[in-house]
Order: structure tokens, then C-alpha cells, then sequence
């Protein structure tokens, strides 16, 4: 429990508190009226619904629903939000100046007509909740740069500065809504564009992507596609031409040269949008109009480029729409024969037509030389008969490392027609559209795994080898781990245990510069038969397990290789092949015989 003294401190400081909290509460308050005392009206621009202007020659009307301004006088059309908005801030920030009492009037012997409000120069009527406010306004004050302004139903008079005459419309023009299009690409279900070039159709599909829908769905590109409805729904009117029942053969738009129409819920206006002629003189500009319109006016002719763009600029020109860090498994087929990589937990493994590790490299490589293949052209032919029954190759890419093809998300078929310009041909089996695609592709149909085989040699720590040896020209020579980890001679000389162990680092990290053959019936092809050196790593733990490197003959500027066991030919580099046969020890006997097979430590 607190003691007095502490409940006296904790007393006095609530107080404070509740003193200081109210000081800033009533110094708020009255700065808030401070504030409002110095506005001319009591205006509030969120809460006005109607608003009406008159002048000499001149009514304008307009409502509010929600956020959208109609004009409702002298026509009736879509009104600027903005520039209302503008006018209605502007007066809910109006300044009072002098105040002119009906006193005041009396004793300078002036009339309303003296300042301008009998009649007014303008009227500007506000309608909300409650009962309508009318601001008369009148001529310039005498001295500076003021206005005489009154409320109706007020016998005061008041200025304010002229800065509210800019905002005022000396026609129904300044109120027109510019926009061509209200609402958002989201709200947009289907795009149809008739033109000369033919009918342009988009759709968004059950994904809500957008396809191209004629004259075969296909894929569409979804940033042109992004870029057509950016141009569309941010288009502006430049003038507007003429109103009412209007002949519209003078404007090209009984039968206009191209038209735009949306599926959309909530666009506005949901009318096809027509587009005619050129204006006379001013080539950058065109006629236009919504069907059924009451409105002819112009819009820019930068509209034009993207509504007659090629067909084959909106389809998407990736071969599929598979992302390659999502495909778990790609099939290459050839004929009878077939390649089958699938990605698992421990990496990429060959499962068809054998086992064994892949290249995770070159298997990546693989996906994404097929899933975002370049589509160059587009042939919505079907190709010619017989150019797929059978084709020259297939290519199947899953989700799911799955071997049923029915869990295939996308089958490619290669044509059996050699490729011509640079292209080959090829469809997928889900559509008839024929997709041109670079020639190189062909080259990974091989179904020949040793391409994707895994190009590590070894895959062992440093630490579990105890022994290097090596067998060259009939002699040999070999270096052992001692007790404390360091390689000795095992036949006299000396041996650099730092230069080995980088040695030992480089040839553990070693990769095949290409598999060659897998088994050969003959080895003397390679010069294997009767190697010319023999590289020989012995490890701990496991008795009878050692890694041996078979050297033959040079290829070019690379050596074939073989590991005893393993029966895969590979062609090895010149700095992996330093490393297989350089000396292990300096000035060593060279007499130990090369098939002896010392114990493990």
C-alpha cells in the first residue's frame, strides 16, 4: 500500500495532469474557433451534394452521388470532380475581410447595387443536409484586390480576395468530366477491338489472366495487354465537338474505323467507344464518340498505335507460362528413346533411362531452355499434315516429380520439319497454334544421359583419404597420413604436406569436361586399355574402398579418363590432369609396386 505522503505526491500529480489536459483542451477549442471565425462561410466541401453557378447568360448545374459529379444543367453528362472539388475547398477556406453593416451602408448613403450584388455578378448556390446556402457575389473593392461578397438572407456585406473568380466556369465545358473511362482495369472482364487488321479479343481467364481469344486462345502478354488498358482508361477528351442529335457521317463515326468495347462491371460508360475521322488540320487529334452518346468530341491519336498494334503483340511470346523454379520434373523424348530428370530432396537425380545423380547445372539449364523458350513467330495454321503425327520430339514439364504423363502441366511437340530461318516448329498438345522458336532447342532433344550426368568425380571429404598413390611409366610412388595427419613418403624422398592437401582440395572439386561413353565393350578407343598412369586415393574406415583414376590418350586439348569401377569415359582438363599425374615425393626410390594394397590405418 502507498503511504500518505506517496498518495499526497500521487493526488497532486493526477491534478496536474487533468489541469494541463484541460488548459490544451480549451487552448485547442479556441484556437478551433479562432480558425473558423476567420472563414467567410460555414462550408464543410465533403458534405455538399448540389451545387449551382448563375451569371449573365449562364446556369450551371450540378449533383453528387457518393464521389461522382453529374452535370445536371444546361446538359446533362459526367462533371469534373477535380474542378468542383477546387471551387468547393476554395470557398470553405474563404477568407472574411471587412464586414459592411447595414449601419455602415446607411452612413456612406450606398446601395447593394454600389457593391456589385443587386443584381450580383454571380450566384453560387450550395445544396447539403440542411437548407441551401446562395453566396452573392459582387463587383471589386476600390482599393486592393478584393471582392464584395453576401450570403442571402444575411443584411451584412463582407470581402474576401478575387482569387474565387478563377474558379468559376464561364461555360459548361470547364465542368466536363475529361476522362474517357471511370473505373479501374480490375473491374474489366473483356476487351473487343474492331479494326482494320481484324478483331482483337482479350479475356481474362478463370486465373484472371488475360488470353488472347481469337482466332485461337492463346496466352496473352500481360504487360502489353497492361499497357493497352493503362492508355484506354487514363484517355482524355481534347474538345468536345458537338451535342445532341448529331450527323455523325461528317465525323467518320457511322462507320467508324475502329471500336473499342468492354465486359466490365462498373466501368463507365459501358457503351462501345467509336473512333472516326482525323480532325481537319490537326492530324494528332480524332473524332469520337460512345454509341448511343449524346456527345461528339476528340480524343488524341496516340490512341490509335496500341488499338491497331499487331495480333501477335499481345499474345505472350514465352513458350509456357511455367516458372522453372516450380517444374519438379522435365521428359525429353526422341523417338523410343527418352531422358526423364526429376528434382528431389538431395538435388536432381536421372530416373530415366537409369539412376544417377545430374548435373543440377545443366538440368536447370535443361527446364529453362524449354519453359521460357523465346516464341520468335506464330502460325495459327495447325502446321501441315503430318508435321506432329508423330513429331520429331516431345517434352513433357510437371509440377510434380511424376513419371505419369497425365501429370504433365505443359506437352511440347517438335515438328518433324528441319528448321528453316534459324526456327524450329513446335505446339502444345492443348492448342493448335504453332509457336516458331530458336533452332538451337533442337540440340537438347538428345535423350543421352551422360549430357545431364552429375560432372563431379567424387564426392568424398579431404579427411577420409589416408593415402595417395600413383602408378606412371612403370614405377610408382605413394604418401601416407602419419599420426598427425600429415602425408609422409611411404618409399623414401620427402613430400610437401601443404602443397598435397591443396592437391588433394583441387582434385576432390575436380568436374568431367564431358562424359563420353558409359561401359565401352572396347577401352582402346581412349587409350584405357593399357592406361598411361593411374591416379589411386585410398580411404579410412572402409577396407577394400580406394578411388582410382585410369589416364589415356590426349583428345584435342583434353585427355580421356576413367574411374576403375565407375566404367564412365570422361575427357579431363590439363589442370586436373596435372594434379592426377604430377610427382607426390622428391627423389623417392620409385620401387613400390604399384598393385599392393596397404591395410587402412
Amino acid at each position: 500500500m502507498l503511504s500518505k505522503s506517496n498518495r499526497g505526491l500521487l493526488l497532486i500529480a493526477v491534478a496536474l495532469a487533468a489541469w494541463f489536459g484541460f488548459f490544451e483542451l480549451r487552448r485547442d477549442s479556441t484556437e478551433a474557433r479562432r480558425r473558423l471565425a476567420a472563414r467567410a462561410l460555414r462550408v464543410e466541401a465533403e458534405r455538399v451534394r448540389s451545387l449551382q453557378i448563375e451569371s449573365e447568360g449562364l446556369r450551371l448545374a450540378a449533383t453528387r452521388e457518393g464521389e461522382r459529379w453529374t452535370m445536371t444543367e444546361p446538359i446533362r453528362a459526367p462533371a469534373d470532380a477535380e474542378a468542383i472539388g477546387r471551387l468547393l475547398l476554395a470557398l470553405e477556406r474563404l477568407p472574411r475581410g471587412e464586414t459592411v453593416t447595414p449601419a455602415d451602408r446607411r452612413r456612406a448613403d450606398a446601395r447593394l447595387a454600389d457593391y456589385g450584388l443587386d443584381p450580383p455578378r454571380a450566384r453560387i448556390v450550395l445544396g447539403g443536409e440542411g437548407p441551401p446556402l446562395t453566396l452573392r457575389i459582387g463587383r471589386a473593392t476600390p482599393i486592393g484586390d478584393g471582392l464584395y461578397l453576401q450570403v442571402e438572407g444575411s443584411d451584412e456585406l463582407f470581402t474576401s480576395h478575387r482569387g474565387i473568380l478563377a474558379l468559376l466556369p464561364d461555360g459548361p465545358e470547364k465542368w466536363r468530366d475529361r476522362a474517357l473511362y471511370r473505373g479501374e482495369s480490375a473491374v474489366i472482364r473483356r476487351i473487343e477491338v474492331r479494326r482494320p487488321e481484324g478483331l482483337l479479343r482479350i479475356e481474362r481467364d478463370e486465373r484472371g489472366g488475360w488470353i488472347v481469344a481469337s482466332p485461337h486462345p492463346v496466352r496473352a502478354n500481360r504487360a502489353a495487354v497492361a499497357e493497352l488498358l493503362a492508355q484506354l482508361l487514363a484517355g482524355r477528351v481534347g474538345e468536345f465537338v458537338a451535342e445532341g442529335a448529331i450527323e455523325t457521317a461528317g465525323y467518320g463515326l457511322d462507320e467508324p474505323a475502329i471500336t473499342v468495347e468492354f465486359t466490365a462491371a462498373g466501368l463507365d460508360p459501358a457503351a462501345p467507344l467509336l473512333l472516326g475521322n482525323p480532325v481537319a488540320n490537326r492530324p494528332d487529334w480524332r473524332y469520337a464518340a460512345f454509341r448511343g452518346g449524346a456527345a461528339v468530341f476528340t480524343v488524341s491519336a496516340d490512341l490509335i498505335a496500341p488499338l491497331r498494334a499487331p495480333l501477335d503483340d499481345y499474345r505472350d511470346r514465352r513458350l509456357t507460362a511455367l516458372d522453372p523454379a516450380e517444374i519438379a520434373s522435365i521428359r525429353v523424348e526422341n523417338g523410343d528413346l527418352a531422358l526423364r530428370l526429376a528434382r528431389r530432396a538431395e538435388g536432381w537425380m536421372i530416373e530415366e533411362p537409369a539412376v544417377a545423380p545430374a548435373d543440377p547445372d545443366l538440368a536447370e539449364a535443361l527446364v529453362r531452355s524449354w519453359s521460357g523458350a523465346p516464341i520468335e513467330r506464330f502460325d495459327d495454321s495447325g502446321g501441315t499434315p503430318g508435321e506432329f503425327d508423330p513429331p520429331f520430339g516431345r517434352v513433357l514439364l510437371s509440377r510434380k516429380a511424376s513419371a505419369d504423363e497425365a501429370a504433365a502441366d505443359e506437352i511440347l511437340l517438335v515438328s518433324r520439319h528441319p528448321p528453316a530461318d534459324g526456327r524450329v516448329r513446335t505446339r502444345s498438345v492443348s492448342g493448335p497454334i504453332v509457336f516458331e522458336i530458336p533452332a538451337r532447342l533442337i540440340e537438347s532433344l538428345s535423350p543421352d544421359p551422360l549430357l545431364y550426368r552429375d560432372r563431379r568425380l567424387f564426392n568424398v571429404p579431404p579427411e577420409a583419404i589416408y593415402r595417395l598413390s600413383l602408378a606412371r611409366g612403370g614405377a610408382a610412388q605413394s604418401v601416407r597420413r602419419d599420426a598427425g595427419g600429415a602425408f609422409v613418403p611411404e618409399h623414401g624422398g620427402a613430400a610437401d604436406d601443404a602443397a598435397l592437401r591443396a592437391r588433394l582440395t583441387r582434385i576432390l572439386s575436380a568436374r568431367a569436361r564431358r562424359y563420353v561413353a558409359e561401359r565401352p565393350a572396347d577401352l582402346s578407343p581412349y587409350g584405357l586399355d593399357a592406361p598411361a598412369a593411374e591416379f589411386t586415393m585410398d580411404l579410412t574406415g572402409e577396407a577394400g574402398i580406394r578411388k582410382t583414376v585410369l589416364i589415356g590418350r590426349r583428345e584435342g586439348a583434353f585427355t580421356y579418363a576413367m574411374l576403375r569401377g565407375r566404367d564412365l569415359v570422361f575427357l579431363a582438363d590439363d589442370a586436373t590432369l596435372e594434379d592426377w599425374i604430377a610427382d607426390l615425393t622428391a627423389g623417392g626410390t620409385g620401387a613400390e609396386d604399384a598393385a599392393a594394397r596397404p591395410e587402412a590405418p
